[in-house]
């Protein structure tokens, strides 16, 4: 059924533009398998080389800025396991999930996360892209990142609802 293919590769690319899907998609004559295949070509090569332009990568580090001063609950300039966590969980993330990926973003191990190891965690086109339930996750990681501002997955007090 291509409603059902069309929710599988909604849910693996969160990330990717709907009309990107639709189109991959259709061009698989519906066929999921095929479609799978292209996005994930495509995924690649988009985590590789982003096409941003100048301001488009403004925007992108500012919506990353005002994520992690958002996250940061004490103000402190890092994020504890407790604060990222909660934002995690706000985005639908799996605790297993979310110590996996702490442990990935915590790149000096030093059991908290600052905005450079985040940032560059987010941004690593030297890393292969993750399939699976992790995949997903980074996906919702951007996800809410890019919409912090539309979806109102801040509170009034500018922490995460």
């Amino acid at each position: 059924c291509a409603m059902g293919a069309l929710d599988n590769l909604r849910a693996r690319f969160p990330h990717l533009p709907e009309e990107d899907i639709v189109k991959a998609l259709e061009e698989a004559g519906g066929h999921g398998g095929k479609a799978l295949q292209a996005l994930k070509q495509q995924d690649q090569v988009l985590t590789v080389t982003p096409v941003l332009s100048t301001s488009e990568k403004e925007q992108h580090l500012n919506r990353v800025k005002a994520a992690f001063a958002a996250w940061d609950s004490n103000g402190d300039g890092v994020l504890t396991w407790k604060e990222f966590d909660a934002v995690l969980t706000a985005l639908g993330i799996q605790p297993k999930n979310a110590k996996i990926i702490f442990h990935q973003v915590d790149r000096d191990g030093d059991g908290v996360i600052d905005f450079e190891e985040l940032f560059e965690w987010l941004e690593d086109a030297a890393a292969p892209p993750q399939e699976g339930e992790l995949g997903r996750c980074r996906g919702s990681i951007l996800r809410g990142i890019t919409e912090i501002e539309i979806t109102g997955f801040l509170g009034e007090d500018n922490k995460p609802k």
